[in-house]
C-alpha cells in the first residue's frame, strides 16, 4: 500500500451478494438433505448438510478485493 499511515477505512468486495450467496450454499445443501433426511429427521439433516457445505468460520462470502479509502 502506498500509505499505510493515511488509510482511513477499508471496505470488502465481494464475491457475490448476500441473497446470490445465500442461494448458492441452500442449492449445494439440497442433495445432502435429501440423502440425509431418509435416516434422521429434516431438521437434524439440514443442520448437517449446512456443516457440510459450510464448513469455514466466514459468515458471507468471499472477499476478493480490498478498496482503501486514504486520507491527504
Amino acid at each position: 500500500m502506498l500509505y499505510p499511515d493515511r488509510v482511513m477505512f477499508q471496505l470488502p468486495v465481494y464475491r457475490k451478494s448476500i441473497d446470490d450467496w445465500s442461494q448458492e450454499v441452500e442449492k449445494e445443501m439440497e442433495p445432502h438433505v435429501t440423502a440425509m433426511s431418509r435416516y434422521r429427521p429434516e431438521s437434524e439433516a439440514r443442520l448437517l448438510a449446512q456443516q457440510t457445505i459450510k464448513w469455514t468460520t466466514w459468515e458471507f462470502n468471499e472477499v476478493i478485493a480490498w478498496v482503501a479509502v486514504v486520507g491527504l
